[in-house]
């Protein structure tokens, strides 16, 4: 009967012992579960500030990109002004070749010639004018054109290619301004300027 009891006794302490255990087991598993739902919540707005860091890093990159090709056109266009303006002054440093501005007062077409009647003009600084410049007229003369030449006209601040019947339409329109590079007596070049 003693060893009965002491086995009755042993059961009962080994079954309080794990009821004890599975409480225990219990209150740490339901702290796991909070902890876990923290950690994921935690995640998941790590993952929230990554995505947004990344796509702040994508605009960033757009923006330096569009930065680098706007810098690049800028460069390109500062490469092509100094080669245009490189040109100009060769192109008036040539002996043989002669630039004279003036309006177009007549385009006469023969058979083998086209001969411009035009009225010279002579650009004088003049810091007097809004301007900086006057216009003063001169002489009129015949100017031959060459077989190969090449007319430029504005369409507001912009040059634009023509034939010489187009040339012929917009000097009806209005007084143009043009300065005609000449060789030999034969204009090569005609190009309007720009007079505001």
């Amino acid at each position: 009967m003693k060893k009965l009891v002491l086995i009755c006794f042993t059961v009962a302490i080994i079954l309080n012992g794990c009821s004890e255990q599975t409480e225990q087991d219990k209150t740490v598993n339901g702290a796991n579960k909070g902890l876990s739902n923290e950690l994921l919540e935690k995640i998941d707005d790590i993952e929230a500030s990554i995505s947004l860091i990344e796509e702040q890093l994508t605009q960033l990159q757009s923006d330096f990109d569009d930065e680098k090709e706007n810098a690049h056109d800028q460069m390109l266009i500062e490469e092509l002004s100094f080669r245009t303006s490189q040109t100009e002054h060769l192109l008036k440093h040539i002996p043989t070749l002669n630039i004279l501005n003036g309006y177009i007062e007549n385009i006469n077409k023969t058979e083998s010639d086209v001969i411009l009647y035009i009225q010279q003009v002579e650009m004088i600084t003049d810091e007097n004018d809004p301007n900086n410049y006057r216009l003063e007229t001169g002489e009129y003369m015949e100017l031959n054109l060459h077989d190969d030449i090449i007319i430029y006209v504005l369409d507001g601040v912009m040059s634009h290619i023509v034939t010489l019947d187009d040339l012929n339409e917009k000097n009806e329109e209005y007084k143009r301004l043009f300065e005609f590079y000449i060789v030999e007596d034969e204009a090569i070049l005609i190009s309007e300027q720009y007079t505001p």
